[in-house]
């Protein structure tokens, strides 16, 4: 007979999917005047401390698109979308796949490095700043949230949009 308990109850805790906005009642366009589009995580978000490993939109296209949706996160310095957060990539996405005028989630598993969440920290999609053409557009919900804001970027300018927000998941 064994000194040892052994305990036959071990369980692995899987990392789990949080949406912290799941309606919608609006849309967001990224094209070529709008080339980056996503999520700035706000102060007192329970997102900050979070090692992120995914990261969902909802999107949809109208008419034909072309190009490549880069999936970046950026640290609360950055200059979006100039600086994505160093070694860190969650992927493309071939905008042709994206639904005609049906909405669709998509996600965006990281690749390589890691994501601790910051206040301001954002992750968004990337259209680039040329080689591409049509509208890629974005479930918004327009009365914003308190987990985060959208934030909207093109080459020459950053802006936060503080009341509205896509519509998003992560998994930490």
């Amino acid at each position: 007979m064994s000194n040892f308990v052994v305990n036959p109850y071990r369980f692995v805790v899987l990392p789990s999917e949080t949406c912290p906005v799941t309606t919608t009642d609006n849309d967001a366009r990224l094209s070529d005047g709008t080339d980056c589009l996503g999520v700035s995580v706000k102060a007192g978000s329970s997102m900050i401390g979070k090692n992120v490993t995914d990261f969902s939109f909802w999107l949809y296209r109208t008419g034909t698109v072309s190009g490549t949706l880069s999936a970046f996160a950026y640290d609360a310095g950055s200059d979006v979308p100039d600086t994505p957060i160093s070694g860190v990539n969650f992927g493309t996405l071939d905008a042709s796949t994206i639904g005609l005028n049906s909405v669709s989630k998509h996600t965006f598993t990281i690749n390589t490095g890691s994501v601790t969440v910051a206040e301001d920290t954002q992750f968004g999609l990337d259209f680039g700043d040329g080689g591409h053409s049509g509208d890629v557009w974005f479930n918004t919900l327009l009365a914003g949230n308190e987990f985060a804001k959208m934030y909207t970027a093109d080459y020459d300018d950053y802006y936060e949009t503080h009341t509205q927000v896509p519509k998003f998941c992560y998994t930490s």
